[in-house]
């Protein structure tokens, strides 16, 4: 059965009041990556990005994460930061409150102030 005209008004009306539309541009190859990804969970491509937009801003409350452009990291950065992003959630969590305590104490050239 075609969806009629009127339909179509009503259900764009709805989409309207009830969500937002959020775009935003990805590296070539990454969109099918996440789509996969996506697959691979059972879920839409939305769906898994909206709830990996989710876990990440409950799992990083209050960060202020500052990036390098990747091309602009060393290899021993990118090496670490591939390193921390195999670490699970909670070491993650750990690691960063100990970094965040570490740096508001000074911790002078040896780390012993």
């Amino acid at each position: 059965m075609a969806t009629s005209q009127s339909q179509k008004i009503a259900v764009q009306k709805y989409r309207a009041k009830t969500y937002d539309t959020i775009g935003f541009d990805v590296p070539k190859g990454k969109r099918e990556e996440f789509k996969q990804k996506a697959a691979s969970l059972g879920i839409s491509l939305a769906k898994f990005l909206f709830l990996s937009a989710e876990s990440y801003g409950a799992n990083h409350a209050g960060e202020v994460v500052t990036v390098k452009p990747e091309n602009q990291l060393s290899a021993e950065e990118r090496k670490l930061i591939d390193e921390f992003n195999q670490l699970p959630t909670d070491a993650q969590k750990s690691l960063m409150k100990f970094l965040k305590a570490v740096n508001t104490k000074g911790g002078g050239e040896n780390g012993n102030d």
